[in-house]
C-alpha cells in the first residue's frame, strides 16, 4: 500500500459551542472520581470550574510553577512534557477529553512536574485548590476514588520509568503505539488511525529515543505492514504484529 500523500488527519479548531454547559458535564462524567455522581451534582461541581481556551502549541503551565490548579481537558489533545537536568524532553503522555492533569499541593506536590501544552487548540477546565477542597468535604466518597486513581498512576509513571531503561527501542515504539491506538483509534478502511496529529518527534519523545532512530524503526514498521504512517500521522494496519513486537516475538 502507498503511503498517502495528504495527512488523513486535521488538527481539530475549537469552536463556542465544543465547551458549552452539556460538553463540559459530559467530559466531568468521565473523569474517573466524579464518574459515580448524577447530573445535579456534577451542576454544582461544575460551578466550581472556570473554562479556558489555547490554541496549538499554547503552554498551559510550565515544568516547576507553583501547583495551584488541577485541570480537565473537555476538547482537542494536551501532550504532557518532562525537561530532563540533561535538556532532553520526555513525552510523557497525549491525553484525550475527559482526562485530568495537573496538581494541588494538597496532594503533596508544590510545584508541576511536567509541562502541558496544547497539542490541538483545546478546551481546558481548571480548579484551584480552595473550590476542589470544597467539592472533596462535600463528597468524601470523591476524596476515597481519587486516592486509588493517585497510586495507579503513580504506578503507571513507574513502570513507564522501567520501560525507558530496560525495553529495547523497537518494543518501545510499538507499545506506544498500540497504545496511541487504544486511546484516539478510529477504523478507517482496514486500518486503525491515531486520530490526531503524531510526528516523528513526539514518538521518538515518548521511547526516549531520537527523531532519526524512531523514522528508521516507524519506517521498518511500515515495510512490515504493521502501519501506514506521513509526516503528521500514523494508522496502525496490523496490531497482532506490533504486539509480537512489543512481547519480543
Amino acid at each position: 500500500m502507498k503511503a498517502r500523500k495528504t495527512s488523513p488527519v486535521s488538527a481539530p479548531r475549537i469552536e463556542t459551542h465544543q465547551c458549552s454547559l452539556d460538553v463540559r458535564l459530559e467530559k466531568l462524567s468521565l473523569v474517573p472520581f466524579f464518574q459515580h455522581l448524577s447530573r445535579k451534582t456534577l451542576e454544582t461541581v461544575n460551578t466550581g470550574f472556570s473554562a479556558h481556551h489555547f490554541e496549538q502549541g499554547d503552554a498551559i503551565y510550565q515544568q516547576w510553577d507553583r501547583a495551584v490548579y488541577l485541570r480537565i481537558l473537555v476538547f482537542g489533545a494536551v501532550r504532557l512534557i518532562h525537561h530532563t537536568e540533561e535538556g532532553k524532553d520526555i513525552l510523557l503522555d497525549l491525553l484525550q477529553p475527559g482526562e485530568y492533569f495537573g496538581t494541588l499541593s494538597l496532594f503533596g506536590a508544590g510545584q508541576y512536574q511536567e509541562s502541558a501544552y496544547a497539542h490541538t487548540d483545546c478546551c481546558v477546565m481548571t480548579i484551584d485548590e480552595p473550590a476542589f477542597v470544597s467539592i472533596l468535604h462535600d463528597h468524601a466518597d470523591v476524596a476515597v476514588k481519587l486516592i486509588g486513581i493517585n497510586a495507579k498512576r503513580l504506578g503507571r509513571a513507574r513502570n513507564t520509568i522501567r520501560d525507558l531503561t530496560t525495553s529495547n527501542v523497537e518494543r518501545r515504539i510499538a507499545n506506544v503505539l498500540l497504545t496511541l491506538a487504544e486511546k484516539f483509534g478510529s477504523v478507517k478502511m482496514d486500518e486503525s488511525l491515531i486520530d490526531l496529529p503524531l510526528s516523528r518527534k513526539d514518538v521518538a519523545d515518548m521511547t526516549g529515543t531520537s527523531t532519526e532512530t524512531a523514522s528508521r524503526i516507524m519506517r521498518r514498521f511500515q515495510q512490515e505492514g504493521y502501519i501506514s504512517s506521513g509526516r503528521q500521522w500514523v494508522a496502525i494496519r496490523s496490531r497482532e504484529g506490533l504486539t509480537a513486537v512489543m512481547e519480543g516475538e
